[in-house]
């Protein structure tokens, strides 16, 4: 129900937006999945300012873990906003916006423009969707590698999003503080809890493993496709890009 709510709004906002219904509803699928999927071969980049905010804003409201939106149709809005993965998703997001805009301002000769991309292209590569409205390949690398980072870490569990996800993130940097903890204090009792509640010794060592994994096998593949003779750039972002 909340799936469909959200890609029936979008459809709605997109038509305001003067956006064709074919496309509206096309573009509405292919946020509501973070599949990236466009009628054109400009991706968005053709469409009214309007429709490029309307699409950004969705992409990122479909990675939000959707436990959200249920405490929040069953009116428990301040239990909803106390989450721990939406405030971190939602900080990582502002924190890329920011550093992105302050870093191709001087592309784009002002400050709306640069936020405008920074805002779409974020949401678009934070949430694994893959939209866009201009070429990114001209964006300085400290932008380019915030975004390769988005990219691998993407949004919420319990979203559309692919990627490792922002709750194995915050259970591991977790265990990690218990750890270090422990080697200092050795006889401190230390418990990781994740949004109120306590997390299982089994879910903790699954978690690790599971990103141990994640980065093994990306490091693996870099180094397989790096045959092809490619350079570093082009083969990290391949790897990224289809891993996440």
């Amino acid at each position: 129900g909340i799936y469909i709510g959200l890609t029936v709004l979008e459809i709605a906002l997109l038509k305001i937006a003067h956006m064709p219904t074919f496309d509206s509803i096309v573009l509405a699928f292919g946020t509501a999945g973070t599949g990236g999927f466009s009628v054109l071969n400009t991706s968005i980049a053709s469409y009214t300012t309007m429709a490029k905010y309307v699409i950004a804003i969705f992409m990122f409201l479909f990675g939000v873990n959707f436990n959200i939106y249920f405490l929040v149709a069953l009116g428990k809005v301040k239990e909803a906003l106390k989450s721990e993965e939406l405030k971190v998703y939602a900080s990582m997001f502002i924190v890329a916006v920011a550093i992105v805009v302050l870093n191709t301002v001087h592309i784009f000769g002002n400050t709306y423009k640069a936020f405008e991309e920074a805002f779409f292209h974020v949401s678009s590569i934070m949430t694994s969707t893959g939209y866009s409205i201009g070429d990114i390949n001209v964006y300085p690398s400290t932008s380019r590698v915030v975004m390769l980072v988005l990219m691998l870490i993407s949004a919420c569990a319990g979203s559309t999003c692919g990627g490792l996800k922002i709750s194995r993130l915050i259970i591991c940097a977790k265990s990690i503080k218990r750890n270090l903890i422990k080697q200092v204090h050795p006889n401190a009792v230390q418990v990781v809890k994740f949004e109120g509640k306590k997390v299982s010794e089994e879910t903790i060592e699954n978690t690790n493993t599971f990103i141990f994994m994640y980065v093994a096998l990306i490091l693996l593949f870099i180094l397989i496709i790096s045959f092809n003779g490619y350079n570093i750039e082009t083969t990290i972002n391949a790897v990224f890009t289809t891993f996440a």
